[in-house]
């Protein structure tokens, strides 16, 4: 697969920590990020410090086929950091969560 070195990228997740780190990077490395979160809040705090490159989509569930459906149209490349749990959360059948994944990207 051939680098990216401009265009659009969704960024999952955007307020995670990670994610925030990496969308942060993909904006100051000339990209136009599409982020993705799960709430108003969660965008409302994303949006804390604006950047004329970034823009949300709210993305109510992660584990939902076709979730990234609206924020990869026209993309050229996805970092895909989002995660269906938080810090409570125990994997039971870890297979599981990867399958989701697979099956939209």
């Amino acid at each position: 697969m051939p680098s990216v070195s401009k265009g659009a990228v969704p960024g999952t997740g955007a307020n995670g920590f990670i994610a925030a780190h990496g969308v942060a990077q993909l904006l100051s490395s000339g990209f136009t990020v599409v982020g993705t979160v799960t709430s108003v809040t969660k965008a409302a705090s994303v949006l804390k410090s604006p950047h004329p490159n970034l823009s949300l989509q709210i993305v109510a569930d992660v584990t939902e086929s076709g979730h990234l459906d609206i924020p990869i149209k026209g993309c050229d490349a996805v970092l895909y950091l989002a995660a269906p749990f938080g810090y409570a959360f125990r994997v039971r059948a870890p297979d599981s969560i990867y399958q989701w994944h697979a099956q939209d990207l």
